[in-house]
This record gives structure tokens, C-alpha cells and sequence, in this order.
């Protein structure tokens, strides 16, 4: 079967109009919210996925208000423990299995009262409803946010959703910063998934990120007449996508785009941190480093991390011609530790 591509929503009026109740009812509350994960995919940006749990982002001192708003208008209960496994990691990683999320502290569960119901009301039967912060989204700034395009139903319409950049930044961060300290591979492979929906239905040309350009190698020996080569280029659509995330997740992006391997989980944390220090150091802002998470796999078995040897890191640059392009140079902080 094809990938098929939306030019608007695939998901219907009615399965939005049940999805989006729960936040809209926050939102009556006078409560901030932003709609999260495969809703907001496939309402907002186009993604033909499944809709499974929900996930709302409220200001992190307002989850329970959240829980609330939605337990008075629909017939939700919450509760302390997971009664599925979804979220539990698997067990060849790590042993104990413990879930995504910190469940009632920084994310809160509500399970619907009729689970059978909501195949006829569209309605979430579960809804996770986590504090901003576990997502390091900025649920006050304005730009970071999108309203639906074509609502259809007017008391959905002021329901917010991540724009495009905001959605890959909260994706980049929490993979670095997930809401654990250590590796949750069931949550990381979630995070890698909604980047992939992201740039395969979203943002790329039909799945395309980047193309094979000829240039002209100025050193080629003088011998040779203008020797070719090729050169995989990024596409100007998500070159400016680029542009718009902070500066310090741009190198996975840059590479994810470039179809190239992904750095490692401790090189790549190591690259952020040092890009991060010097976007907060121009804003004399303090920065505290957080600590890299550490691998259950390789921990419980006494085994090493396996190392990568560095050798570079992407950068966006304007040209001559005032054009966005990717330019590499060493990070001296890096290459020294990795030696």
C-alpha cells in the first residue's frame, strides 16, 4: 500500500469534534492548553495516524485545575496507576519496566468512566494531561502555537496546537531531556516517530528532504575542467524550517534531513549542551547543563556505552547570495573530550 498525502486534515469532523471536547473544556476553564501528540498530528498537520491516548499540555502548577475542567464536563476518572501496560518499557531494556512518565507528579492519567461509549462519541478514552515542562514547551508564548485551520465545530476553535517548529523542538528536546533520567526506549521510539510523521507528511516534499545537486569543485586541479561533483543538498522548505528551531537542536535536524545517521545518544546530548551554552551565553542568561541520560540496557548488563568518534557538527549559514545552506565546522569543546 502507498503513503497517501492529505491537503487537509484526515481526520473527520466528528472524530474531531469528540477529540477536541477535553481541551476546549480546559480552555473554558481560563486554563492554558495545547494539544500534543497524534492529535495534533493529524488534526493540524496533515499526519494519517491512529488516535490512541491523548496528551494535553497545561502550565505545570495547573494540572489538576486541567483534570477538573474536564472531570466536571465529561465523564472521566483519574487515576493513580496506569491499568495498562502501554507506556511501561520493555523488559529486555530495562528490567522493571517503569512507565513514560512520572505519573502524578509532572503527568496525571484520566481513564473515560465508559470506555465502550467512546467509539460512538470519538472521545479519548484516556487522556494524559502533563505539566508543559515535561514537553520543555513554552505554553505562554504565542508564536509557539497554532489555532486549527478549519475547525468544524465553533466550540473547538480556540484549541491550540504546537506550529511546525514548535513541534520539532519539543520533540528535539525531550529526546535529549526526557521526562526520566534515563533511557525510556518505548518513549524514545514514540518521540523518533512523531519526528518521522512530522517530516514524512508535513514538511518535506512528499516524504523528500534533501536532493543530489552538481557543483563545481573550485580546488579540483587545474588540469581537470570544472570537475562535478554531487552533493546531497537540504530542500529550501525545510532549510527554513531549520531557521525557526533553536539553534541548538538544528544539528540532529540537519542530519536527519541530510539522511544521515544520527549521532548517539551521549555525543549528540554533548553537542546540544555545548550549542545551548553559547546561545544562552549571547543572551548573558545562566545555563545549567542537565545530566545525559543513562542507558538501562547497558547499565544492568555492567556493559559499556559504545562510543562514536566525532567529526563535525552541522551549522545553518546565509551565502553570498543571502541563501540559507549548511556549513560544518569543529566544536573544539567536543573534539577535545572525545579524544
Amino acid at each position: 500500500m502507498g503513503v497517501h498525502y492529505y491537503e487537509e486534515s484526515p481526520s473527520w469532523p466528528a472524530e474531531q469534534n469528540g477529540r477536541l471536547g477535553p481541551p476546549a473544556a480546559v480552555i473554558n476553564a481560563g486554563i492554558p492548553c495545547v494539544v500534543f501528540g497524534e492529535d495534533a498530528l493529524s488534526i493540524v498537520h496533515r499526519v494519517p495516524t491512529d488516535l490512541f491516548d491523548q496528551h494535553l499540555l497545561v502550565p505545570d502548577h495547573m494540572i489538576d485545575q486541567a483534570i477538573n475542567s474536564i472531570c466536571n464536563s465529561f465523564s472521566y476518572s483519574w487515576k493513580e496507576t496506569d491499568p495498562v501496560h502501554r507506556w511501561n518499557d520493555f523488559k529486555v531494556v530495562n528490567p522493571q519496566c517503569p512507565h513514560a512518565f512520572n505519573l502524578n507528579v509532572s503527568t496525571k492519567l484520566l481513564v473515560h468512566d465508559n470506555p465502550e461509549s467512546t467509539f460512538e462519541t470519538y472521545q479519548p478514552e484516556r487522556i494524559l494531561v502533563h505539566g508543559a515542562s515535561v514537553f520543555h514547551f513554552d505554553i505562554h508564548d504565542p508564536s509557539r502555537t497554532c489555532l486549527n485551520p478549519k475547525p468544524p465545530f465553533p466550540q473547538s476553535c480556540r484549541v491550540l496546537f504546537p506550529t511546525l517548529p514548535a513541534f520539532y523542538d519539543a520533540y528535539i528536546d525531550t529526546y535529549h531531556e526526557p521526562p526520566h533520567p534515563f533511557v525510556h526506549m518505548k518513549f524514545k521510539s514514540w518521540i523518533n516517530t512523531g519526528q518521522a510523521y512530522l517530516t514524512q507528511y508535513t514538511l518535506s516534499d512528499k516524504g523528500i528532504t534533501s536532493k543530489f545537486e552538481s557543483v563545481v569543485d573550485a580546488d579540483a586541479d587545474a588540469s581537470v575542467s570544472e570537475k562535478e561533483n554531487k552533493k546531497r543538498v537540504i530542500i529550501p522548505a525545510c532549510l527554513e524550517l531549520i531557521n525557526q528551531v533553536k539553534e541548538e537542536n538544528r544539528p540532529r535536524l540537519i542530519r536527519n534531513f541530510l539522511l544521515m545517521k544520527p549521532l548517539d545518544l551521549p555525543l549528540s546530548s554533548e553537542e546540544r549542551m555545548i550549542i545551548k551554552a553559547e546561545r544562552y551565553q549571547k543572551m548573558n542568561t545562566p545555563y545549567h547543563p542537565p545530566t545525559i541520560p543513562w542507558h538501562p540496557y547497558f547499565v544492568f548488563r555492567n556493559r559499556p556505552y559504545p562510543t562514536e568518534e566525532y567529526h563535525g557538527t552541522p551549522f545553518l549559514v546565509r551565502n553570498a547570495m543571502g541563501k540559507l545552506e549548511v556549513a560544518w565546522r569543529v566544536l573544539e569543546k567536543l573534539a577535545a573530550r572525545r579524544v
